[in-house]
């Protein structure tokens, strides 16, 4: 459980060192909580946080669960891979694309 003196320490600070916006930043992803309800609980303003989170290349990334279905296309038809963010945006790749083009992929539309 994170010092609630130092959270409002934090988030009272009018300027941040990019120690301070990475701790922030840390206390947020450790408290299990969405980045908007972990800025609402400890007085964080989100665009701070997020711009930090830009600035400093944070990866947002969570594992979530995910269904496999069999695919449903025609024989022959290039298969799509589809992948549904928290944030709600909907990404869809063929199949054959690389893991290193799908992170960045990702890692992009995750930003938004």
């Amino acid at each position: 459980m994170p010092d609630p003196h130092r959270l409002r320490a934090l988030a009272e600070n009018r300027y941040w060192s990019e120690l301070e916006a990475r701790e922030a930043l840390d206390l947020a992803d450790a408290s299990g909580l969405e980045l908007a309800e972990f800025a609402r609980r400890h007085g964080f303003t989100l665009d701070r946080l997020k711009r930090w989170r830009r600035r400093l290349g944070c990866s947002t990334a969570k594992l979530v669960r995910v269904e496999v279905r069999q695919p449903t296309e025609p024989a022959g038809a290039e298969s799509v891979l589809t992948v549904v963010l928290t944030n709600g945006i909907r990404v869809e790749v063929p199949s054959h694309v690389t893991r290193e083009q799908l992170r960045v992929v990702l890692e992009i539309a995750g930003a938004c």
